[in-house]
């Protein structure tokens, strides 16, 4: 059978192409805003920083804000049509879950007036390098079709193996399988290795060095030390591949929300960077 594809396509490629003409004439982006100026529909990104640092809090409070219509991540808080949003959270238990929910819900539903159209799937456990229980997810999505989808932490959503991107392998792919299904977006949580002298590396995610070029984006919540306890840092592990996206420089605690935005001319003016 190879010997026969292979004389197959010697004969007829069989793959399409696209002159220059056409390919200059593709219209602009038009996707729908999933989190309106930063992410778009079926764009991933991935979200790291050191254990405890609010990543669950922010991940939390971005998604129950899409789900309820409502740009969190945004001076003014500007209003959307609220969204589908489906949580694969194998990190957190119920609880935890609602813990983070009580420290958003009730001021997002005051601003609102939203009920979220938000899910859970019900498992603390997955393993999708394993293919059954990856079918499962992908069914899962298929069935609910979400417009976003967050899943993590990436350590607990396939185990390390022996294959240094065997992790990476079967994460990504499950991602960019439920993608081309479903067209969702993606945010992804993941831990931020300790680096040398416990710098963090950057931000970047642990693990396989595949993770800096995989998703549209990549950010780290880089605390800022002693003299700003309760300022995070955006730190950008992965250049963005769209230039047309303001996401924060930086989130500040304690304000309506748990994490407030800092844009970049007031990062610039406030921290000198």
């Amino acid at each position: 059978l190879d010997e026969v594809a292979t004389v197959n396509a010697s004969i007829s490629s069989g793959m399409p192409i696209v002159g220059f003409d056409d390919m200059y004439a593709t219209p602009e982006d038009s996707r729908k805003w999933v989190v309106p100026g930063c992410l778009r529909q079926n764009e991933h990104m991935i979200l790291t920083g050191r254990e405890g640092g609010g990543k669950s809090t922010l991940v939390a409070q971005m998604c129950l804000s899409a789900a309820m219509g409502i740009n969190s991540l945004a001076m003014g808080f500007p209003t959307h049509e609220p969204l589908k949003v489906l949580m694969l959270d194998v990190e957190n238990d119920r609880l935890q879950i609602k813990a983070n929910m009580r420290k958003i819900y009730p001021t997002l539903k005051e601003m609102t007036g939203n009920s979220p159209n938000m899910m859970w799937a019900d498992v603390r456990n997955i393993d999708l390098s394993n293919s059954v229980q990856q079918a499962a997810f992908v069914r899962l999505c298929k069935t609910e079709q979400p417009d976003l989808i967050y899943a993590g932490s990436l350590y607990k959503l396939a185990p390390e193996t022996e294959r240094v991107d065997g992790q990476f392998s079967a994460i990504s792919r499950t991602v960019d399988l439920i993608r081309a299904e479903t067209a969702a977006s993606f945010i992804l949580e993941a831990h931020a290795p300790h680096g040398t002298a416990n710098d963090r590396a950057g931000m970047r995610p642990y693990g396989s060095s595949s993770w800096l070029r995989w998703p549209e984006f990549g950010f780290g919540m880089a605390q800022m030390g002693q003299a700003h306890p309760d300022v995070v840092k955006m730190t950008t592990w992965r250049g963005n591949r769209s230039d047309d996206r303001f996401w924060p420089a930086g989130l500040k605690r304690n304000g309506v929300l748990p994490w407030s935005p800092i844009m970049q001319d007031e990062w610039e003016v406030t921290y000198g960077e």
